[in-house]
């Protein structure tokens, strides 16, 4: 049996650990809040957009992307994420067997070189706690090159549930895009929100090239150009979403997986409470069979 002194040490240890983990829980609620509110600021952004393809949708042109299919694994920088990192890793391994596959975060590397050595892949650095638009560009720019991209993150439903999910980007985004965006009856004029993409700067054999295609707008400087510009937003907006989203779940793993270590601790400080209690009675008592013997012996 540990001694009283080594039992208080591991007391006070524990107590520290304790507070460490509430620690990581707070940072993690404050994450979750500030990722909440990356979405809510950028909703503004993602209704323009879908308003202007409501309107223009019809004029654009298909962009098409490589011939090949790539797949891509949303991971982590970080540990202390639960089992949702591995989980989505599962998915990705078993899904991915023909496609190109990229991953995004150390832990996926780390993943990857430990459970498939011999794949080859295409690797991208990415900070856990990048909220700016801008960061999401270098990966997005990538993927427009393939046919169809599969992205793999952990999708969030709440704070107690997270679970592996995919999802499927493919090079016909904006017509897709378009008709979600018919389909909620949204009117608004182009002109107002691109002027610098639209205007009368044209020559008149241009203007003559996309009134006889049936455009229903002047664009400058070509309907191609345009689309290309339409469809890098549309996927970079998409792809931005899924990687909040796996943000949102790693947090919520977190959170979980810290509140379990909280009752451990928590039972073992208890335990160790009890085991210095008995520690103190043995010890007490034995103090008083020494002043037994003691006094007796004086005797």
């Amino acid at each position: 049996m540990r001694s009283q002194k080594k039992i208080l040490e591991d007391k006070k240890d524990s107590m520290q650990l304790l507070h460490l983990v509430e620690t990581f829980e707070e940072i993690s609620a404050s994450k979750i809040q500030k990722i909440r509110e990356g979405i809510l600021s950028s909703r503004q952004y993602y209704t323009r957009l879908t308003l202007l393809l409501e309107e223009v949708g019809d004029d654009l042109t298909p962009v098409s992307g490589g011939k090949s299919e790539a797949a891509v694994f949303l991971s982590a920088n970080e540990g202390l994420y639960g089992a949702i990192v591995e989980q989505t890793f599962s998915l990705f391994l078993s899904e991915s067997k023909d496609k190109k596959k990229i991953i995004v975060g150390k832990m996926g590397k780390s993943l990857m070189d430990n459970f498939s050595p011999n794949a080859s892949y295409d690797y991208f650095d990415f900070p856990d706690d990048a909220l700016d638009r801008d960061s999401f560009r270098p990966i997005a720019q990538k993927l427009l090159t393939f046919s169809k991209v599969a992205v793999y993150y952990g999708q969030f439903e709440s704070i107690a549930v997270q679970h592996a999910s995919s999802s499927v980007l493919s090079s016909d985004l904006i017509s897709s895009f378009a008709k979600q965006a018919k389909k909620k009856g949204f009117a608004v004029n182009f002109l107002s929100f691109l002027p610098n993409i639209v205007s009368g700067a044209l020559t008149p054999q241009e203007v003559s090239m996309q009134t006889t295609s049936n455009a229903r707008f002047i664009y400058e400087p070509t309907i191609s150009e345009i689309s290309e510009k339409f469809q890098n937003e549309v996927f970079s907006s998409v792809f931005e979403d899924k990687v909040r989203e796996g943000q949102l779940a790693k947090e919520g793993s977190r959170i979980m997986m810290l509140d379990q270590s909280l009752d451990k601790i928590k039972q073992n400080q208890d335990l160790l409470t009890r085991e210095a209690r008995k520690a103190k009675r043995i010890t007490d008592g034995k103090k008083q069979r020494s002043r037994v013997v003691r006094i007796f012996t004086k005797k």
